[in-house]
Protein backbone atom coordinates (compact mmCIF):
# COMPACT_ATOMS: atom_id res chain seq x y z
CA UNK A 1 0.00 0.00 0.00
CA UNK A 2 2.81 2.75 1.14
CA UNK A 3 4.62 1.60 -2.67
CA UNK A 4 1.09 2.66 -4.37
CA UNK A 5 0.45 5.41 -2.39
CA UNK A 6 4.46 6.81 -3.11
CA UNK A 7 3.76 5.73 -6.50
CA UNK A 8 0.49 8.11 -6.84
CA UNK A 9 2.38 10.67 -5.44
CA UNK A 10 5.06 10.37 -8.31
CA UNK A 11 2.32 10.30 -10.75
CA UNK A 12 1.08 13.44 -9.61
CA UNK A 13 4.21 14.87 -9.44
CA UNK A 14 5.44 13.72 -13.09
CA UNK A 15 4.92 15.55 -16.82
CA UNK A 16 2.21 14.63 -18.98
CA UNK A 17 4.99 14.36 -21.44
CA UNK A 18 7.83 12.11 -20.63
CA UNK A 19 11.55 12.92 -21.14
CA UNK A 20 13.48 10.04 -19.94
CA UNK A 21 12.84 6.72 -22.12
CA UNK A 22 10.41 4.37 -20.23
CA UNK A 23 11.83 1.10 -18.19
CA UNK A 24 11.58 -2.09 -20.21
CA UNK A 25 12.36 -5.04 -17.90
CA UNK A 26 10.48 -8.19 -18.44
CA UNK A 27 11.32 -9.63 -15.01
CA UNK A 28 10.14 -6.49 -13.40
CA UNK A 29 6.66 -6.38 -14.82
CA UNK A 30 5.83 -10.27 -14.18
CA UNK A 31 6.53 -9.23 -10.25
CA UNK A 32 4.18 -6.42 -10.44
CA UNK A 33 1.81 -8.46 -12.94
CA UNK A 34 2.02 -10.97 -9.42
CA UNK A 35 1.56 -8.65 -6.87
CA UNK A 36 -1.12 -6.83 -8.23
CA UNK A 37 -2.61 -9.65 -9.50
CA UNK A 38 -2.50 -10.34 -5.80
CA UNK A 39 -3.36 -7.37 -3.89
CA UNK A 40 -6.22 -6.13 -6.27
CA UNK A 41 -8.07 -9.23 -6.71
CA UNK A 42 -7.82 -10.00 -2.81
CA UNK A 43 -9.89 -6.28 -2.77
CA UNK A 44 -11.84 -6.68 -5.53
CA UNK A 45 -10.94 -4.08 -8.08
CA UNK A 46 -8.96 -4.76 -11.27
CA UNK A 47 -5.60 -3.82 -11.22
CA UNK A 48 -5.83 -1.16 -13.69
CA UNK A 49 -5.95 1.44 -10.28
CA UNK A 50 -3.05 0.30 -9.07
CA UNK A 51 -0.92 -0.32 -12.72
CA UNK A 52 -1.06 2.80 -13.74
CA UNK A 53 0.45 4.97 -10.67
CA UNK A 54 3.27 2.62 -10.78
CA UNK A 55 3.71 2.39 -14.64
CA UNK A 56 3.99 6.34 -14.90
CA UNK A 57 5.56 7.29 -11.46
CA UNK A 58 8.51 4.53 -11.55
CA UNK A 59 8.60 2.70 -15.32
CA UNK A 60 8.73 6.39 -17.10
CA UNK A 61 5.19 5.40 -19.65
CA UNK A 62 3.21 7.87 -20.64
CA UNK A 63 -0.02 8.11 -19.23
CA UNK A 64 -2.07 7.17 -22.28
CA UNK A 65 0.26 4.04 -22.79
CA UNK A 66 -0.11 3.20 -18.97
CA UNK A 67 -3.56 3.37 -19.15
CA UNK A 68 -3.88 0.92 -22.09
CA UNK A 69 -1.52 -1.87 -20.33
CA UNK A 70 -3.84 -1.35 -17.31
CA UNK A 71 -6.78 -1.96 -19.40
CA UNK A 72 -4.70 -4.93 -20.77
CA UNK A 73 -4.05 -6.26 -17.57
CA UNK A 74 -7.10 -6.19 -16.62
CA UNK A 75 -8.70 -8.84 -19.15
CA UNK A 76 -6.57 -11.19 -17.55
CA UNK A 77 -7.19 -10.63 -13.53
CA UNK A 78 -11.28 -10.50 -14.60
CA UNK A 79 -10.67 -13.39 -16.61
CA UNK A 80 -9.13 -15.37 -13.33
CA UNK A 81 -11.28 -13.85 -11.00
CA UNK A 82 -14.63 -15.31 -13.39
CA UNK A 83 -12.80 -18.90 -12.97
CA UNK A 84 -12.21 -18.88 -9.44
CA UNK A 85 -15.36 -17.24 -8.23
CA UNK A 86 -17.35 -19.44 -10.58
CA UNK A 87 -15.41 -22.43 -9.67
CA UNK A 88 -16.48 -21.97 -5.74
CA UNK A 89 -19.85 -21.46 -6.89
CA UNK A 90 -19.69 -17.92 -5.57
CA UNK A 91 -20.96 -16.04 -8.79
CA UNK A 92 -24.17 -14.41 -9.49
CA UNK A 93 -23.88 -15.52 -13.67
CA UNK A 94 -27.29 -13.35 -14.43
CA UNK A 95 -26.09 -10.28 -12.39
CA UNK A 96 -22.78 -10.98 -13.49
CA UNK A 97 -23.48 -11.02 -17.24
CA UNK A 98 -25.64 -7.74 -17.10
CA UNK A 99 -23.18 -5.78 -15.43
CA UNK A 100 -20.49 -6.84 -17.76
CA UNK A 101 -22.26 -6.07 -20.86
CA UNK A 102 -22.47 -2.89 -19.15
CA UNK A 103 -19.25 -2.16 -18.66
CA UNK A 104 -18.44 -3.01 -22.39
CA UNK A 105 -19.92 -0.03 -23.71
CA UNK A 106 -18.24 2.08 -20.88
CA UNK A 107 -15.11 0.69 -21.90
CA UNK A 108 -15.80 1.74 -25.41
CA UNK A 109 -17.18 5.46 -24.21
CA UNK A 110 -13.88 5.28 -22.03
CA UNK A 111 -11.47 4.91 -25.02
CA UNK A 112 -13.14 7.32 -26.96
CA UNK A 113 -13.01 10.08 -24.53
CA UNK A 114 -9.45 9.24 -23.79
CA UNK A 115 -8.17 9.80 -26.98
CA UNK A 116 -9.94 12.58 -27.74
CA UNK A 117 -8.14 14.22 -24.42
CA UNK A 118 -5.34 16.12 -24.36
CA UNK A 119 -2.34 14.09 -22.22
CA UNK A 120 -2.63 16.74 -19.19
CA UNK A 121 -6.58 16.81 -19.29
CA UNK A 122 -6.16 13.10 -19.38
CA UNK A 123 -3.47 12.76 -16.34
CA UNK A 124 -5.72 15.19 -13.77
CA UNK A 125 -9.03 13.08 -14.50
CA UNK A 126 -6.69 9.90 -13.25
CA UNK A 127 -5.76 11.52 -10.16
CA UNK A 128 -9.41 13.21 -9.42
CA UNK A 129 -10.32 9.14 -9.45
Amino acid sequence: LTVVIFAIYRFFKSSHKQNLPSIENKPLFFIIGILIGTFATSIGIGGALLLTPIMVGFLRYRVKDAVSAGLFFVIFSSTSGFFSLYSHKILDLQKGLVVGLASLFGVFIGIHLAHKTYPKKHKNAILIL
